[in-house]
């Protein structure tokens, strides 16, 4: 057996789900054992003929992360709605504050990843640093339910949600939960469908005394902000001055 796009025989990769009497070519031999060949089915996630995602022993979360915890990488993988509970599951088996990075850009995911993660990331990565739903088509109500776990996620550093279809009242609350946030550095909401209201609403949350104290980047690119309205932005950010702490807006 073998993991597409890989080539890497399967029992390297998923040990503790095949029989240990494993021929060395990588074939099973007649007398493995049938009921871990059929758990081993169960727990592979197959999408259009190839193996996407399993449990952790599939190795999808790495703690190689620079000695600060664990990261899982889902980008790109063809997942969608259907799969918003494996991978709730998936961020549950991550011990208890070992999870600091989570990417699920570049999939098919709507407004349920966010119902998800809002219910599993603060009890299995409450030092949650870096988050990226970017790509996907979360909308007004998964930006609603990010906001509420804003809260209990107080490491947030960097959150990506660019091209997620965030229209005005999505944008509303975002400015909302993270005029609160103390630690939040990169907001990145490029690509998106925020217009004059969404901009008047990003424009309070930056003049004093609302503006997020470590907010260093906003990414606003390519949404429906029309002149006027990004000058009432870069306004609110001159008149915090030196006080500011925002360096980079596009």
């Amino acid at each position: 057996l073998y993991v597409a796009c890989s080539n890497k025989p399967l029992r390297t990769v998923v040990p503790s789900l095949l029989p240990s009497s494993l021929p060395g070519n990588g074939a099973l031999s007649c007398e493995a054992d049938r009921a871990s060949i059929q758990k081993l089915e169960d727990s592979v996630l197959s999408l259009r003929g190839q193996i996407v995602i399993a449990r952790t022993d599939f190795n999808i979360i790495s703690t190689d992360n620079g000695g600060r915890g664990a990261a899982l990488n889902l980008t790109a993988k063809q997942l969608r709605d259907e799969h918003v509970n494996r991978v709730g599951k998936l961020i549950s088996t991550v011990p208890e504050n070992g999870l600091v990075c989570v990417d699920l850009s570049l999939n098919d995911f709507g407004p349920p990843i966010c119902s998800v993660l809002s219910s599993v990331l603060p009890i299995a990565a409450p030092k949650l640093l870096h988050l990226d739903l970017s790509e996907n088509r979360i909308g007004t109500n998964g930006a609603r339910w990010l906001a509420k776990s804003f809260k209990v996620l107080p490491e947030l550093k960097t959150l990506h949600l660019e091209s997620c279809d965030i229209a005005c009242e999505g944008a509303h609350h975002l400015v909302d939960a993270l005029s609160l946030h103390q630690k939040l550095s990169y907001l990145y909401l490029q690509n998106n469908k925020i217009a004059q209201e969404g901009a008047q609403m990003l424009a309070k949350l930056l003049t004093k005394p609302h503006a997020p104290p470590c907010l260093t980047a906003l990414q606003l690119a390519r949404n429906r902000i029309a002149a006027p309205d990004a000058k009432s932005i870069v306004e609110a950010v001159l008149e915090g001055g030196e006080d500011c702490p925002l360096q980079t807006l596009n």
